[in-house]
């Protein structure tokens, strides 16, 4: 099993990238604070087509990074409409590259560290990375962002409030994407959010003492 894993992130780094690093390094850093990041990963969307990047139970989350100061992000209208019964939140992050910041790499590594007992989310953590930056592996992993910056900025949105898209859509329309602004609402807290839904609490940074 472990072969074919390892010859799977080989075939994907043969691959052109499909989500900016960007995004991948605010989904690492949610992980990185989540309060069981063995227990996050698992959770971590598997095909880089998801339509939330974690699941678990009940719970959906998506993870979205913007590079200015406000917080508009692009979400779709599957997004914005989960699945019955679903509790589907936005972890909303501010990135920015820096020169002396944290890298990519260091990143994953760290997350490897977190996860390391379990050498099947240690693959799933490669699989995942490799997959999503594929030809620009190499030169991804040495980019540096403020991560302080990042973990003081993570805020939670219910993408039931958010302005969005929610009607039906016409006959023979779909993949509709919009871009929401979120800068005047205000975040859900990290306990509302699990008192909801408890099988957010694994996945979720733990509340602020």
């Amino acid at each position: 099993m472990t072969v074919n894993r390892l010859a799977h992130i080989f075939q994907r780094l043969q691959n052109p990238p499909v989500r900016p690093v960007y995004g991948l390094f605010g989904e690492l850093s949610l992980i990185r604070l989540s309060r069981s990041p063995p227990r996050a990963l698992a959770a971590w969307r598997i095909e880089t087509t998801s339509r939330f990047d974690f699941t678990a139970g009940d719970a959906r989350l998506d993870v979205k990074t913007t590079t200015g100061r406000t917080r508009a992000h692009t979400f779709s209208y599957d997004q914005c409409c989960p699945p019955p019964g679903s509790v589907a939140v936005v972890a909303s992050l501010f990135v920015e590259r820096v020169s002396a910041g944290l890298a990519l790499r260091d990143l994953v590594d760290e997350v490897e560290r977190l996860v390391a007992v379990d050498t099947e989310l240690v693959l799933k953590l490669h699989v995942i990375v490799a997959g999503t930056l594929g030809t620009a592996l190499n030169e991804s992993l040495g980019v540096r962002f403020d991560d302080r910056l990042a973990d003081s900025s993570l805020q939670f949105f219910d993408l039931a409030d958010i302005p969005a898209i929610r009607d039906n859509l016409p006959p023979g329309v779909s993949d509709v994407h919009f871009r929401s602004d979120l800068s005047a609402m205000k975040p859900t807290p990290v306990e509302a959010i699990i008192e909801r839904e408890p099988a957010f609490e694994d996945i979720l940074p733990p509340p602020a003492s």
